[in-house]
């Protein structure tokens, strides 16, 4: 599962009516934004209207697209000058409570759908939204990664934030307006909730719950669907820690992870997951741990029938190292064995290794790398294959060159067994990146992403395809 309207942008927009002329700007460029996103496909559409057949293909589509997109970027280059003046403190970012956000992107997808034989498109997404912290923070706050194809929904282990605060609660809300020119069906809009609570007792015992409700769908072309599956699904997990000593802390934990899809040919994969989980800390160092743990998450599908995917008890233990040292490098290495048993005596249980490796490190303040890492048994997305024994590298570099523009690369492989059907996905996948800082509050983003699958299989249909989108992406947040 992957990767959220308009009255989301009126907050921003009255509080922009207390500045003259950058307030001015500011709101005309919201304004401009959205009326070019609704009649762009009508500007498009009349633009090559007397155009002959020969002008209307591929090049004509990606020249005006490139036109549209720098027309953007322009238009906010202009509008950061005009706005060099203007602080945070007029959306109340000194006091940390209101964040409110906004981005919209342009891009050109060759090959929408996924599939052997290519479809293009331009699409726009538009993405408002808002978080508020109590007590106010200026940190952001860091979404939770949640896959339907995940037992549990967490793609990552989640720790206890560290917070000197008696409490901190959060809520975010985002939703997201995917809009395509040639292709109306595949318009879509997500949305994305999220509150969190952390309450810390004296003497060492903390309570820790978040929320998350999310509606989207999954990625074009996944397993063997290239419709448009929309989903919805909702993670509550929470955990209970307490500090031993100064060194040692022990973490119990529970969640419930629910997924629903929206048409019946999908129902299959409707399903719960409940989960418990034990861990063991002890600090070697001020920002380094080592842990050990155990988890046992029960899978229950909603149709639980023969030619359907199975429920099954996952249990998995482990040992690893995390670790938080300021700014400069951060990480978790997570290594262990795991076993799952099928409800079904038709299907055969899998035990293995598993890994999750997650690193950040900054070489000086203007060099960084990543690295992501993970061998994982996953929920199967076709009906007759049980599971997906999963691999996952990628690797990312950064790198600032100036003051306000940085530059990236992101370099992913993801190998994907399916059980039962004789069928392996090998995806590649590289995106470099351009980022432009106008202002604190104000980025362009101009990037390029390239996608392959290499699918065998031991039908006569061929799963395998190219993708390439070219965007250009404006932010603007608090």
């Amino acid at each position: 599962m992957t990767e959220i309207g308009l009255s989301a942008t009126l907050p921003i927009v009255r509080v922009c009516m207390k500045v003259k002329m950058a307030d001015f700007s500011l709101s005309v460029f919201i304004q401009i934004i959205i009326v070019f996103s609704h009649y762009r496909e009508i500007i498009y559409k009349e633009f090559i209207r007397d155009l002959s057949m020969t002008y209307r293909g591929f090049f004509l589509k990606k020249l005006f697209g490139i036109i549209c997109l720098c027309t953007i970027v322009m238009a906010s280059n202009i509008f950061a000058e005009e706005t060099k003046g203007i602080s945070g403190d007029i959306f109340g970012k000194e006091s940390g409570y209101f964040h409110p956000f906004i981005s919209l992107s342009e891009s050109y997808n060759d090959n929408i759908y996924n599939t052997k034989d290519k479809e293009e498109d331009f699409i726009t997404v538009i993405s408002p939204g808002l978080w508020l912290a109590l007590p106010g923070t200026k940190e952001s706050i860091s979404v939770k990664e949640v896959s339907g194809n995940i037992p549990g929904g967490l793609i990552n282990t989640r720790f206890k934030a560290e917070t000197f605060n008696r409490y901190q609660a959060y809520a975010l809300y985002s939703p997201q307006f995917e809009i395509f020119s040639n292709n109306d069906d595949e318009n879509s809009t997500s949305h994305l909730a999220e509150g969190g609570l952390q309450y810390n007792l004296k003497g060492g015992l903390s309570f820790d719950i978040v929320d998350q409700y999310l509606k989207s769908h999954d990625s074009r072309g996944e397993g063997v669907s290239t419709s448009l599956d929309e989903y919805e699904n909702n993670l509550v997990d929470g955990m209970i820690s307490y500090e031993l000593s100064p060194k040692i802390m022990v973490r119990a934990g529970g969640s419930t992870y629910n997924v629903h899809y929206t048409e019946n040919r999908n129902s299959y994969k409707d399903r719960q997951d409940m989960g418990l989980s034990g861990y063991l800390f002890y600090a070697i160092m001020s920002k380094t741990s080592i842990y050990a743990g155990y988890d046992h998450i029960d899978v229950d599908y909603d149709d639980d029938t023969s030619e359907n995917l199975s429920d099954s008890n996952l249990n998995r233990y482990f040992t690893g190292v995390k670790w938080d040292i300021t700014a400069k490098s951060k990480g978790n290495i997570k290594v262990g064995y795991l076993t799952r048993e099928f409800d079904k005596d038709t299907e055969n249980d899998f035990d293995g290794f598993m890994t999750e490796v997650s690193l950040d490190h900054n070489f000086t303040s203007s060099t960084g790398i990543s690295c992501r890492g993970a061998k994982s048994n996953q929920e199967s997305d076709i009906a007759g294959s049980s599971y997906i024994d999963s691999t996952m590298l990628g690797l990312g570099y950064n790198q600032k060159i100036t003051t306000k523009i940085m530059a990236s690369i992101e370099l992913r492989w993801e190998n994907l067994d399916y059980n039962n059907i004789s069928r392996t996905d090998d995806i590649y996948m590289i995106s470099p990146k351009i980022q432009y800082k106008f202002t604190d509050w104000l980025t362009s983003d101009l990037v390029y992403s390239y996608k392959t699958r290499d699918a065998e299989s031991d039908t006569t249909t061929n799963y395998d395809y190219e993708n390439n989108t070219y965007m250009v992406k404006i932010t603007a947040a608090i």
